[in-house]
């Protein structure tokens, strides 16, 4: 039997979700140390004890941004991968959705590597705890992943899957992360098309996993 949720459940979804909108507008335009539970509460037009209802802190609110959109792109990314030929094709088109994510979301992308400066408060908030839950899940499922490309031929089979995956993902962030904050001038002094040369390199970091030949 399917359950459905009640009216004041609906409500108090809804209710989450707006102040999670409110609060990424807010974060993007005035970042994170420039944004205060007044803002929000006011802009919102709830109260703060409201928002204290749904959000520990202004950290845990944060967190839920970030939250809502990490689970968005592990969403698209298992949906990118569906029905690809092999193990490698999938891991090159899941760095194509980090692509994708980085074109759409610029200024959501840079929130995802800020640290709020309180670790208590942000060790304390359920939805960093939750993020750090689908970031294993991500882990484990590259690893699957790359486990697969060793038995299908498409990756070394002298692979160490797990280290692998943590390699790879840990290589593309700070690939990403290092374009975010490069300059176009960078670009235009090399002569690189900055969306091609992105590609170029994410295709590499891909390929290092690939089976070698002879």
């Amino acid at each position: 039997m399917e359950y459905s949720l009640s009216r004041r459940e609906r409500e108090k979804m809804q209710r989450k979700s707006e102040i999670i909108e409110v609060a990424e507008k807010l974060f993007i335009k005035y970042g994170y140390e420039g944004t205060s539970m007044d803002d929000i509460s006011k802009e919102a037009q709830f109260t703060k004890p409201t928002l204290y209802q749904y959000f520990l802190n202004k950290e845990d609110l944060f967190f839920a941004v970030v939250l809502k959109f990490a689970k968005q792109y592990i969403s698209n990314t298992k949906e990118s991968i569906e029905g690809k030929r092999n193990a490698l094709e999938k891991i090159y088109h899941s760095n194509l959705q980090f692509f994708k994510f980085f074109k759409e979301n610029p200024e959501i992308f840079q929130m995802f590597d800020y640290t709020p400066p309180s670790k208590s408060a942000k060790e304390a908030s359920p939805n960093y705890l939750e993020l750090l839950k689908l970031q294993d899940e991500s882990f484990k499922m590259y690893t699957e992943i790359i486990e697969e490309g060793k038995k299908d031929g498409s990756m070394s089979p002298d692979l160490d899957a797990k280290k692998a995956a943590h390699a790879g993902v840990l290589t593309t962030i700070s690939f990403m992360n290092t374009i975010s904050k490069s300059n176009d001038s960078y670009f235009e002094t090399y002569g690189f098309d900055k969306d091609d040369f992105i590609l170029y390199g994410l295709k590499m970091i891909a390929e290092a996993l690939a089976q070698k030949n002879g």
